[in-house]
């Protein structure tokens, strides 16, 4: 598959930080059990996926990605490796997805959504004139709680979830609280966004925003392990039956 300047560039990007690097420490992490489900949201091209698919071989990787360009190009990317599940589709928590916002830009991963309501930054609804990113229609792209995601794939645990979903991760963190699903997730590496307040003009204001303040606390709550380390939070929980 042949891939543009700009893909390349995001692709060796991504490859560095998410495969190379390990940012996400999965290599480092030390599973309670053999892990058997490991969860991508935000797929993106795919590296992730790769590195989970060849830490964990016995394990399912199930992956999520909502921009069809950059599914495709993970799904030629991972073809050969049958214990990838890769989905196109949209992973959400208590409300649908209205829009898409898509950078026009080389960050082929800074693709956001538009909360049908939503008390966090993603249910802001931007003027599509002033808006810097394209806004378009979500169309038929399936969207799926963490809740569908249990049931559809038998899933009793999720091993090893990570999240890279540009601000929707507190709805989904949200979601996830709500329907006490987190002691079923036994670890989750995510970059958080949206951890500043700004004014107006768009400067940065000092301390945390409201809802970087809300989700530390509830993860301090919900986790019986919880980091926040710059723009990522790494949160564990205890196997509850060993014999799993």
């Amino acid at each position: 598959m042949s891939l543009s300047q700009n893909q390349k560039n995001h692709n060796n990007s991504v490859k560095n930080e998410a495969y190379s690097a390990d940012c996400y420490k999965l290599k480092k992490h030390k599973f309670q059990r053999k892990p058997q489900h490991v969860v991508d949201l935000g797929a993106n091209f795919g590296w992730f996926s790769l590195l989970a698919s060849e830490t964990c071989p016995d394990a399912i990787v199930h992956g999520y990605e909502m921009v069809e360009e950059n599914y495709n190009i993970a799904a030629n990317h991972l073809k050969d490796k049958k214990n990838i599940n890769l989905v196109w589709g949209i992973v959400i928590g208590e409300n649908k997805v209205t829009k898409l916002r898509l950078h026009g830009g080389s960050n082929l991963g800074g693709h956001k959504v538009v909360h049908e309501s939503s008390e966090f930054y993603t249910g802001i609804h931007h003027d599509p004139d002033t808006d810097r990113l394209k806004q378009v229609s979500v169309g038929d792209i399936v969207q799926h709680t963490v809740g569908d995601i249990f049931n559809k794939n038998n899933i009793d645990y999720i091993d090893f979830l990570k999240m890279d979903i540009e601000g929707s991760e507190y709805e989904v963190m949200d979601y996830i609280f709500k329907n006490n699903l987190s002691k079923r997730i036994l670890h989750i590496a995510m970059e958080v966004h949206g951890r500043d307040e700004k004014d107006a003009a768009g400067k940065r204001l000092p301390g945390d925003s409201k809802q970087f303040t809300w989700l530390k606390d509830q993860c301090n709550k919900h986790f019986d392990q919880a980091e926040f380390k710059g723009n990522y939070a790494y949160l564990s929980n205890k196997l509850e039956n060993k014999n799993e």
